[in-house]
């Protein structure tokens, strides 16, 4: 027994190792300013003395696996990198990946596919790319945002079957396609902004989801395939309406 633990022991260590010098690569290539719109740019701490639970932006849990990373607004300090740069980081453990508004940031999403506990998706203003079909690996995904992905592929239809799925802007990603029937039994979805979605298509009845649903915030401006009525200048319900949106302020919205 005792080979065993040290064996088990010994192999997250290599791994926890792995995924230090991968984040430590990142920072290594990063060319960064000293200052932003006049304010100095907050230094990542990433070095080799530094353990890796109090890294910037990573959380672990008690057993050293990485379950959440938050590289948002990176491109301050200069990261550039592809989603195969982290691919060690990636596993059944991730619960969180927040790697928005960078555009250097590049990949393919299939390569997340091996994160089969995730729950929160965040990747606006990036230059990501690949079909939402890899969702089908997500059973519970509660978050996604792909905001001006523009590269970004697929049909609506994979959201389907997530019964967890709360929030959803697809906003600008323009070559998805699919019927917004999709999200007909998505009660827990509250907020869907699927705005410039062009080849989306469908009867805005889905949106209702006979009676049972929670949406609040739905966007559909420049969809000119949705029809019915809640496709109309009213937008279904007055809570709906841009005018509302804008009003309440949305995180999900670009500055």
């Amino acid at each position: 027994m005792g080979n065993v633990l040290f064996c088990l022991d010994n192999r997250m260590g290599n791994i926890i190792g792995e995924q230090k010098k991968a984040l430590l690569n990142l920072k290594a290539k990063a060319v960064g300013s000293e200052s932003v719109g006049g304010k100095a740019v907050k230094k990542l701490n990433w070095s080799d003395s530094t353990p890796l639970d109090e890294f910037d932006g990573v959380t672990c849990d008690l057993e050293g696996n990485i379950v959440g990373i938050d590289l948002s607004g990176s491109a301050e300090v200069g990261l550039t990198y592809d989603l195969n740069d982290i691919v060690v980081i990636l596993g059944p453990h991730l619960k969180e990946i927040q790697l928005g508004n960078n555009k250097n940031v590049t990949g393919d999403l299939s390569v997340l596919s091996v994160c089969t506990s995730i729950a929160v998706v965040s990747m606006p203003f990036t230059s990501v790319t690949g079909d939402i079909e890899v969702v089908t690996h997500w059973p519970q995904l509660a978050k996604l945002d792909l905001q001006d992905c523009v590269a970004i592929t697929g049909d609506i239809i994979v959201f389907s079957d997530l019964s967890d799925l709360s929030e959803l802007s697809l906003y600008n990603c323009a070559e998805v396609v699919g019927d917004v029937s999709a999200f007909q039994s998505a009660y827990k979805l509250s907020e869907l902004k699927l705005r410039h979605c062009n080849k989306i298509t469908g009867d805005s009845a889905a949106f209702e989801m006979d009676g049972k649903g929670t949406l609040s915030t739905l966007a559909i401006e420049d969809c000119p395939l949705i029809t019915g009525e809640g496709a109309k200048s009213a937008r279904w319900l007055p809570q709906y309406s841009q005018k509302a949106n804008d009003a309440e302020g949305s995180t999900w919205d670009s500055p």
